[in-house]
């Protein structure tokens, strides 16, 4: 049950969050707005994993055709979504550093809602394919959710699709701008302490995540070539 234990403290984490970026003083902050939403989508993957690993206690619900496609669904657009909100709040960090008579026209909250809005809806139309490409299978007895056998020759190309926009392109542009960002702010001399607080905090989330996300990048990857 260890699995699980680990589920359940992330999606509490991840609650707490969303409620310190968006009830405190921190939601004045832009890069609140794209950290709140990565807790929700990270919420969202998290109870997906759950769901998948409760057919181990006898829960099947994840085995059945709807729920099956549903949580396909949410599982790559949760995916996608958190990555690319990391590059988006990466990206405002980045501006605020390198050009920072431009942070008040583009590093702002109701910019960072369109970007959120815009990177969830599209999400939501390219990862739709996952509701009609997958469904319930039965092999040896056992009902299985993934990919249709008739579509996986097109789910295998999708993939390898999917690898290059949501890890080979965000984990550049983030190990990019994050390298960009540190040179920056050390070299720089009268930098303002609250914005040097604020890049730094973003900077160690960043590269955090790149961190944990290593090993399922290098498997993906090692799987695309």
């Amino acid at each position: 049950y260890f699995l699980p234990l680990m589920i359940v403290i992330g999606i509490f984490g991840n609650l707490v969050s969303f409620l310190v970026f968006q009830a405190t003083y921190m939601k004045r902050l832009s890069s609140s707005l794209y950290l709140a939403a990565l807790s929700i989508v990270n919420v969202v993957f998290l109870v997906c994993v759950l769901l998948s690993w409760s057919v181990n206690i006898g829960i099947h619900t994840y085995q059945r055709n709807g729920f099956c496609q549903m949580f396909t669904f949410f599982t790559y657009v949760s995916s996608f979504l958190s990555v690319w909100f990391v590059v988006s709040f990466t990206a405002e960090r980045y501006i605020a550093v390198h050009y920072p008579l431009r942070r008040y026209q583009f590093c702002t909250t109701s910019r960072a809602r369109i970007v959120v809005v815009c990177l969830s809806c599209f999400a939501a139309v390219i990862y739709s394919y996952g509701t009609w490409t997958s469904g319930v299978s039965h092999y040896f007895g056992l009902a299985l959710c993934g990919p249709l056998p008739k579509y996986s020759h097109v789910v295998h190309i999708i993939n390898n699709i999917d690898t290059v926009i949501s890890l080979l392109i965000p984990f550049f542009l983030i190990l990019f701008m994050n390298v960009r960002i540190a040179w920056k702010v050390v070299h720089r001399s009268g930098y303002l302490r609250n914005q040097v607080r604020v890049t730094k905090m973003l900077l160690n989330v960043s590269s955090i995540f790149l961190l944990l996300n290593l090993p399922r990048h290098s498997e993906r990857i090692y799987s695309f070539i």
